[in-house]
């Protein structure tokens, strides 16, 4: 299994893997602590019935759990694996695994994908799963990694390398590469 954001470096690939953990984990924490105190002040307010209102910590409480699930979702999404063969993608998430047979890809082509801001540019591997073009070809602007997490039912974005690229021509047998 090759990492989806991945260059097959182990070295690299383990430095990117690690950076991601590292991130989930202060996310993890931090969010569980909020939900901590802001458990522990709901029970405190209510018992003193002094300062905040009830709506106020249940609405902390709530748009942290939601932070929270994006930031697992996004950690999620930036570990997947794939493998690719004759039947089609296979896609490897931390809970789930997603297979897309060949026929239901559109066009395998290439495109610099924004990682931070736009000069931090890296080319990607785009595999367009709908009809739909996409943005950066209706608009003329290019993808980011934020854009490509949101639409990843349209199109799966899959770090480009020249040996990664050869392998889906091969499997695929499209693709302007």
């Amino acid at each position: 299994m090759k990492y989806m954001h991945g260059t097959d470096e182990r070295r690299k690939d383990v430095l990117w893997i690690w950076a991601n953990r590292v991130g989930a984990i202060i996310l993890i924490v931090c969010s569980s602590a909020v939900v901590l105190i802001v458990g522990l002040a709901t029970i405190y307010y209510k018992e003193v019935q002094c300062g905040w209102s009830m709506v106020a910590m249940v609405f902390c409480g709530v748009s942290t759990l939601l932070l929270l699930y994006i930031g697992v979702s996004d950690f999620d999404w930036r570990n997947a694996q794939y493998i690719l063969s004759e039947k089609g993608i296979v896609i490897v998430y931390t809970l789930k695994t997603i297979e897309i047979p060949w026929k239901k890809v559109k066009s395998v082509s290439v495109h610099p994908v924004d990682i931070f801001r736009p000069p931090s540019a890296r080319d990607y591997i785009i595999v367009q799963l709908s009809d739909s073009p996409l943005e950066s070809e209706r608009f003329g602007f290019r993808l980011n990694l934020i854009k490509c997490r949101i639409c990843r039912k349209k199109f799966l974005a899959i770090r480009y390398t020249q040996a990664r690229m050869q392998e889906f021509l091969v499997y695929a047998g499209t693709g302007d590469g």
